[in-house]
């Protein structure tokens, strides 16, 4: 019978099943040297062809084809109680163990720079639309940045890209600081030069930010173990996730804490020590730069280290 205009045979589908077929029995018959020898040429097969065939012999066809390849791939299937008893084995090696603290303690720095400088600007009268607008207006360079990044990273060593990032957003942060501290008085007198200042130091400051995390996740791509390759990266990425989160309480609670208004010194309610007109943004700023370079300092070569260690370090099965 005659298919439609435009639309594959329906017994296409069972001729390709049958050359299949009789690959297979060469394959059988001959050796796979052989089969590999004489294999036949084979079309492709749509996805309506096979919807139409509906064929007992098209199933048989797809499943005796690389029997032996599926049956290793069943040997080396994990369930989900063996997966969670292998992250739990990640967890405990100590090349792991190195990397977690580093993952946990490596953001401190940047918490108050992430989350309170744009608070500041709203609060000193920087215009909310004009915030929002500038996601518009970063959007595109943010698609670009990983691609860059990726450019300037080396597969061997991931992490000297990650190195060079983390002074360089230390002083983003500061810059950051500044724009604030020198923000006008009067939100009036804000200009175009000011709004490109703004764009260019958030262009600079998500630059500094992706160039630590396209690194660093690189690394994870390298180290992790291929049989549960996509749950050890997620399982790093939530070690990773927890490190940028944990600290946000307390740095903002010192921010409110450490701040003292002429009000609150007229009151009595500032902390002793404190007086009338400290804020405590720039003071978790400066506590922020000092634990960034100190960090760096004493664990510089430890980052170095870890991805210098060879990748039998991060395998379970090294390890038993």
């Amino acid at each position: 019978p005659e298919a439609p205009v435009g639309q594959p045979h329906p017994l296409d589908a069972q001729r390709l099943c049958r050359r299949r077929q009789q690959q297979q029995l060469l394959r059988d018959q001959a050796g796979t040297e052989h089969g590999n020898a004489t294999e036949l040429e084979m079309g492709a097969m749509t996805l309506d062809a096979v919807v139409k065939c509906g064929d007992k012999e098209c199933d048989a066809c797809y499943n005796n084809d690389d029997d032996d390849s599926s049956d290793e791939d069943e040997t080396e299937r994990l369930g989900i109680a063996d997966v969670y008893r292998k992250m739990l084995a990640v967890i405990r090696l100590p090349s792991v163990w190195s990397l977690l603290i580093v993952l946990v303690t490596c953001r401190v720095a940047f918490v108050a720079s992430d989350n309170v400088t744009i608070l500041k600007l709203t609060e000193k009268g920087f215009p909310r639309e004009h915030m929002a607008m500038l996601v518009f207006v970063t959007f595109p360079f943010e698609l670009i940045f990983p691609v860059i990044v990726g450019k300037l990273m080396t597969p061997e060593q991931p992490l000297r890209a990650w190195l060079l990032g983390y002074p360089l957003r230390l002083i983003m942060c500061c810059v950051s600081a500044a724009l604030v501290y020198f923000f006008p008085d009067d939100p009036s007198q804000l200009d175009a030069s000011f709004y490109v200042l703004v764009v260019v130091i958030q262009l600079c400051y998500s630059f500094t930010s992706n160039l630590m995390f396209v690194s660093q996740c690189g690394f994870y791509a390298r180290i992790s173990d291929p049989t549960i390759g996509g749950t050890y990266m997620t399982l790093l990425n939530t070690i990773s996730n927890l490190g940028n989160q944990w600290p946000k309480y307390p740095i903002m609670y010192l921010v409110t804490q450490l701040t003292c208004s002429e009000q609150d010194a007229r009151d009595s309610k500032c902390l002793p020590g404190l007086w009338a007109g400290v804020d405590g943004y720039y003071v978790m700023i400066a506590f922020g730069l000092v634990y960034g370079v100190v960090w760096l300092v004493l664990m510089r070569s430890k980052v170095d280290q870890l991805q210098r260690l060879d990748k039998d370090e991060w395998t379970v099965s090294s390890h038993q």
